[in-house]
């Protein structure tokens, strides 16, 4: 059962419609870092900094739960070529956000 520690965070296209971030983690103690990419749907060109990491907090949530909701169903991680669009894969979940660097995952 893989424990995931998430490390880094980088959104890929700050200035255009749509807010996409990689979300960076390790399985256990591997050096090897694995992605998983969200392709949001909030219009980040007018967004404040603060509102931008708010919202890339609610994305996370919606990535932990989109992960473990995945692993329930397939006993895998998601593949890392694919992208997952909120609207479509996943919904925001409600205003709560996590910060995402450090936080763990266990996959029971």
């Amino acid at each position: 059962m893989p424990l995931l520690t998430f490390t880094t965070a980088v959104p890929t296209n700050p200035d255009s419609d749509g807010l996409d971030v990689l979300f960076y983690y390790k399985t256990h103690d591997s050096l090897i870092r694995q992605k998983i990419h969200l392709v949001g749907s909030a219009t980040s060109r007018n967004m404040t900094a603060e509102e931008k990491i708010a919202y890339m907090q609610r994305l996370f949530t919606s990535a932990v739960a989109y992960i473990k909701a995945y692993w329930n169903r397939h006993h895998k991680l998601p593949d890392e070529q694919t992208e997952v669009h909120q609207g479509v894969d996943f919904t925001l979940q409600t205003d709560q956000k996590t910060a995402w660097k450090g936080y763990t995952l266990d996959l029971m």
